[in-house]
């Protein structure tokens, strides 16, 4: 599961450089207002080539999800679990990759949390496609450790900032206040909110 952010370009890069397995990465283009799919698609995009063009092929599958057309609250956990074992059983892949770590607090904030999380990805595996597994290995990564695992030119067409804004020429930016952008340590900019 790729989103062209920090943590989930670190972990294609680490499959891509410590296994021979084949690959694909799947990007799902989460359509809501603020259009944070925007960025994200755009980032999804430009990181996907720079791995074909620098390291080695492999195939690209996308799903698009329209929040606004779904009634209620979405569970992103949920989501991302059930879009995750449908692509397993699409691609009949053998493990489903997520750059997940234990420190996200937007997902899991404790022990309990993460525990559930994991119940509910594997409830989806177990229902759609019970041959496969999730895996997470930079779950104990930092931060830190994670940014400098990149290159600075692919740390740059990563994107995980949660209330993008915009610069003077219309370009998406990270805002530098949210958690995402102070997690990876971006500058606070003094722009405008998209």
């Amino acid at each position: 599961m790729f989103s062209g952010g920090l943590d989930s370009t670190a972990t294609l890069k680490l499959i891509l450089t410590e296994t021979k397995n084949e690959v694909i990465a799947h990007h799902i283009s989460i359509r809501m207002w603020p259009p944070r799919w925007m960025p994200e698609d755009e980032s999804s995009d430009k990181c996907l080539a720079y791995f074909k063009d620098h390291y080695r092929q492999f195939t690209v599958s996308k799903s698009l999800f329209s929040v606004d057309e779904c009634p209620g609250r979405v569970n992103s956990v949920a989501l991302v679990a059930a879009l995750g074992a449908l692509c397993a059983r699409s691609f009949k892949a053998n493990v489903v990759v997520t750059g997940h770590k234990k420190d996200d607090t937007l997902f899991a904030s404790t022990p309990q949390e993460w525990q559930k999380r994991r119940d509910v990805e594997s409830s989806f595996l177990n229902l759609l496609f019970p041959s496969a597994c999730w895996t997470y290995p930079i779950i104990d990564w930092s931060k830190e450790q994670l940014k400098n695992y990149l290159e600075p030119e692919l740390f740059k067409l990563t994107w995980s900032c949660r209330r993008e804004w915009v610069d003077e020429k219309g370009h998406f930016v990270h805002c530098g206040r949210c958690f995402a952008c102070q997690a990876r340590g971006e500058p606070f900019y003094m722009g405008i909110p998209y």
